[in-house]
């Protein structure tokens, strides 16, 4: 867990709402037009930046908090979700307390 943003309702206060990214990526594979490097600018570089920007946001403005809010990077993703699964069997606040996990992979802007 990154970190923890406590939330304004009472009611609330024992409910997580964890916001997730993958900071890892595949690296190096086979060459895309005579580029063999993998930058991971969208996979998921994105959806890290997004996770960062949400928290520094929230910290900004905790008025716009309501329920206790969570951020979280995992790695090993591109090798089997590894990350993600030694958080989901070792929680870093109780286990059941976690209502939602939105795991935000390859966040592509689309521009109408």
């Amino acid at each position: 867990m990154v970190a923890k943003l406590e939330g304004s309702d009472p009611a609330l206060k024992n409910e997580f709402v964890v916001l997730s990214a993958h900071v890892d990526h595949v690296g190096i594979g086979a060459p895309i037009n005579g580029d063999k490097i993998y930058n991971g600018a969208m996979d998921d570089g994105s959806g890290s930046a997004l996770v960062l920007d949400f928290a520094a946001e929230m910290k900004a403005h905790p008025e716009k908090l309501k329920a206790l809010r969570a951020v979280s990077s995992v790695t090993a993703e591109e090798k089997g979700l590894l990350g993600s699964k030694y958080f989901a069997a070792h929680p870093t606040v109780p286990g059941k307390s976690i209502v939602a996990d939105v795991n935000v992979d390859m966040f592509l802007p689309i521009c109408p």
